[in-house]
């Protein structure tokens, strides 16, 4: 009876472990492989044939994968369908290229930032690298902007060849970081930031860097009521309003404003150990109703780090800024800091702790970041787990915490991918949320044993996470409702009984968003311009507060 008592207490006891084990697994977030893409969770691409990298992901509202990045240093623009297979429609068996730039003498080095226009246009952003001689460093670095129409055929209505190389100041090598494209009526242009380097001191900044924006019309041309030239190049001083121990500033991301000014962030040097947040006009003078005369400085006092994305800021969907930094502590560890701005450009005291947040990881590499409309955040990198590397992830909340719900203490340390295909040392170069905020792409770039790169994407879902909240106007705001409906193109929407807080977006009946102009906002209420000649049809008028979406249908005849 003992022996049978004993038994049923121990079997008790194992199922209690069990269930506890099952509730805490379920409870806990983790991301795991999607093997519904590719069947494998990701797609390898790899030869020992060429050097293949991709740099950007992109996720269209139906699910095909958009991603960019080169092959022997020639723009390449790659898409996939939903489940990861190659769209033979696009370009050429999903392939997209423009012949004419690879016959230029150069090759692109690196494709930070790219837009997709209200008329489905791809722009890529892009450093052009050509060899010369001629300098002490040996090289020339300019401004590359290409385009291709949705289908991957090339853009011939910019530049008539699809593309353009432009080094605005020729005394300097221009590395392009962000790239902004307002379409509003007649106002239609391209603003690029770029960081600088005086000709033949390419190798060392210190002295001679410098940073530059860069106005374009829609169609390529140089845009003159900008600065007068088309363009901008000065100092970090001039940011920073007083001495600085270093002229060079790094530009990271810019965004276009409701009235057409044009906020940008970015780092200082290291010497200067601060970030930038700053506001221009249209026609390039300081916003002087921002910060002190249009700019705001950020100092910190942690290591800003240099290198194309040890650094990096990010502009939020509700205006603020968040700006970290990595510092490869160690040849196998890395230390991140990160702090955020208000949408004023004031320095969030209430973020992390006193204002930073701090963590630090074993592995030794440029992380990169995906940030969610409610402003939660989540790293990624590669760690070595002999032989293999395994992808690890990092969550964090929008108020500057770690998020402890995530895997263990809110880091995921071991999700491998099976197989296992990057033996060598790897790198992660962009990562991107699906729209519906579930699912995570990744892409990564590996070294094989022929010399050559090759590159993966991966898909990760999030089993339990919620999907963005998405409902109606008429059931879930009392007495919101948008006028005129119908409506031309030339008329002002209104939104009635609106928060001033909310975005507003517009997308079209195949998912796709159409640039708008907010007019005005006051009390419960926003009027909003559509962009002029938009088609006749049905398109939808999006509010986003709260975490939540609400959809209301308008014709414009």
């Amino acid at each position: 009876c003992n022996i049978v008592f004993t038994y049923m207490k121990l079997n008790s006891y194992l199922l209690f472990v069990l269930f506890y084990f099952l509730i805490n697994n379920n409870c806990r977030a983790q991301l795991i492989p999607d093997s519904s893409f590719n069947s494998t969770a990701f797609i390898n691409a790899q030869s020992s044939a060429y050097f293949q990298v991709a740099e950007k992901v992109y996720e269209y509202p139906n699910g095909e994968l958009l991603t960019i990045g080169a092959r022997d240093n020639h723009l390449r623009l790659w898409k996939y369908n939903a489940n990861g297979q190659a769209i033979s429609s696009f370009g050429t068996a999903g392939l997209a290229i423009n012949a004419a730039l690879d016959a230029e003498p150069g090759g692109i080095a690196n494709i930070f930032d790219f837009k997709i226009t209200a008329d489905n246009k791809i722009f890529v952003l892009a450093t052009f690298h050509q060899i010369n001689q001629a300098t002490a460093d040996g090289i020339r670095e300019s401004i590359i902007i290409a385009s291709f129409n949705a289908d991957g055929s090339i853009n011939t209505s910019f530049n008539n060849s699809g593309y353009l190389i432009d080094a605005p100041d020729p005394n300097y090598n221009f590395t392009p970081y962000a790239i902004c494209i307002r379409q509003v009526e007649s106002d239609n242009v391209i603003y690029v930031g770029s960081e600088l380097t005086e000709i033949g001191y390419t190798n060392c900044p210190i002295g001679f860097g410098k940073w530059a924006i860069s106005k374009y019309a829609i169609t390529g041309a140089k845009a003159l009521d900008f600065n007068g030239t088309g363009y901008i190049v000065s100092t970090a001083s001039d940011i920073k309003q007083s001495n600085t121990q270093s002229p060079h500033a790094r530009i990271r991301d810019m965004k276009l404003q409701a009235n057409g000014n044009l906020k940008v962030i970015g780092a200082l040097h290291n010497f200067d150990k601060a970030y930038f947040d700053m506001m221009l006009k249209p026609n390039g003078q300081w916003d002087s109703t921002y910060g002190t005369n249009g700019r705001n400085i950020h100092p910190v006092n942690f290591i800003v780090s240099h290198g194309a994305t040890l650094t990096w800021c990010y502009i939020l969907k509700d205006g603020s800024s968040l700006f970290y930094s990595g510092f490869p502590a160690t040849n196998d560890s890395s230390d991140i800091s990160i702090v955020k701005n208000t949408s004023t450009g004031a320095a969030d005291a209430t973020f992390g702790n006193a204002g930073v947040l701090n963590f630090y990881f074993k592995a030794y590499c440029y992380p990169v970041v995906a940030i969610k409309s409610n402003g939660d955040f989540i790293f990624s990198y590669y760690k070595t787990y002999s032989p293999n590397q395994k992808i690890e992830f990092v969550n964090c909340l929008s108020n500057g915490q770690i998020d402890n719900a995530f895997s263990t203490n809110g880091v995921l340390k071991t999700q491998p991918i099976t197989l296992d295909y990057y033996l060598n040392q790897s790198w992660m170069k962009d990562m991107q949320w699906s729209k519906d905020e579930t699912k995570l792409y990744l892409t990564a770039n590996k070294d094989n044993a022929s010399g050559n790169f090759g590159y993966g994407i991966f898909k990760y879902k999030w089993p339990g996470l919620s999907p963005l909240q998405i409902g109606s106007i008429a059931s879930a705001i009392e007495n919101t409702f948008v006028y005129p409906n119908p409506a031309s193109s030339s008329q002002l929407i209104t939104i009635k009984n609106v928060s001033p807080s909310a975005v507003i977006t517009c997308w079209n009946a195949v998912g796709m968003e159409i640039k708008i102009e907010v007019i005005e906002k006051k009390n419960k209420q926003q009027s909003i311009q559509l962009p002029n000649g938009i088609t006749t049809g049905n398109y939808f008028i999006c509010i986003s507060e709260n975490n939540k979406k609400y959809f209301q249908q308008i014709a414009i005849q």
